[in-house]
Parts: C-alpha cells; structure tokens; sequence
C-alpha cells in the first residue's frame, strides 16, 4: 500500500501528510480486510498505527503468493521452454524470482549460438538443479518468516538478532550459492592473476 501525502498539507495533525509512505506484510489469511489489518498492526510502534488507520479500504493491495512445490520434470518441450516463474515459481522471500529468470535466459541464449537450433535439454540440465535449490531455500525462509507458534517467533527473532549482533558477514552466509553465480562462458573465464593479454 502506497499512500502520498502533498506537499503543503492542509491538515498537518495527519501522521502521514506529506510524506509517501509504502508498506508490505505478509499473512497466512485467505482474505485481507482494512479491519484485519488495523487489527494484525495498530499495535505497532509509530507511525505504522497512523499510516494503517488512514489506509482507506480500497487502497489496501492483496496479491496472493503461489510457488510450484514439485520441480517440473523439465523446463522445455518440443521447440518450447519455459523461463521465470512459468518454470519455477518461488516465494520471493529471498528476492530471486526476477533474477533466476534473468538467469534462465542468459543460459538459454548461451545454448542458443547464431545459427543453431537451441540446445533446449542443455538449458534445462543447467537450470533446473539451481533453480529447485533456491526455490527449496526460499520455500524454508517463508516457513521460518510465516512462523505463528509465540515461542518459536521468539527463538526466530532472537536468533536472527544474535546473528546480526555478531556480524553481517554470518547472514550474506545464506545466500552462498546464491548470489555467487556466473554465467556460462563458450571461453573459461581468466585465472586468478592472469594477465589480459590484447588479442
């Protein structure tokens, strides 16, 4: 939900006037409602009460969130692949939907040489380990996040404050594998040290 305030509001008690304020929760509920959202966070700390109380009901976005549970056997058939979420829609918990789509079709161009027909069971023998790997890690990280037991909400956060008390570095550790990715190359990429040398 986005709501714009002007810039010379007439009414200057309103929390939120003159400012643009953007929100996004997540919820198991089948059916948002205002009520259910002032509800879930008009205890929260300020300003979220005030921005909530001020949402009028429309203004309130639901956009349903589905994964593929079961790894396609494939993502192609025939002459057809399938690329983004129509292969391996996942949560987006870890923000990897667009970028496991940028990377299906780099390594789609890459069995796809001028010329040639594109090596369609190539692209799925590369992508499909990867992206089944992340979309499992995402599907655990929404698990952990969607967590409603008090005591175990409890742990969770006080586990993740400990981690960031200790340092960053131990929470990029989630994304090894992730975020390291490089494409294919039709030429090895240049050893540690070595030298470009002109063509």
């Amino acid at each position: 939900m986005c709501r714009s305030g002007s810039r010379e509001p007439a009414d200057r008690s309103s929390a939120v006037s003159g400012r643009r304020n953007c929100w996004a929760a997540s919820s198991k509920y089948a059916r948002s409602s205002g009520l259910r959202v002032v509800r879930r966070f008009g205890g929260w700390h300020d300003p979220i009460p005030a921005i909530v109380a001020e949402a009028a009901p429309d203004r309130i976005l639901r956009h349903d969130v589905h994964h593929i549970a079961q790894p396609l056997p494939a993502f192609h058939r025939g002459r057809v692949a399938l690329l983004g979420d129509a292969a391996h829609a996942m949560p987006p918990t870890l923000g990897q939907g667009g970028n496991q789509a940028i990377e299906d079709a780099v390594v789609l161009a890459h069995h796809a040489p001028p010329g040639a027909a594109p090596g369609l069971a190539a692209y799925t023998r590369d992508r499909l380990p990867r992206t089944t790997d992340v979309t499992r890690r995402a599907v655990r990280v929404t698990r952990l996040n969607m967590l409603r037991n008090r005591p175990a909400v409890a742990l969770r956060d006080a586990a993740l404050r400990a981690v960031g008390a200790l340092g960053p570095a131990l929470m990029l550790r989630g994304m090894d594998g992730i975020a390291d990715w490089r494409p294919p190359q039709r030429r090895p990429y240049a050893t540690a040290g070595a030298h470009r040398t002109a063509p």
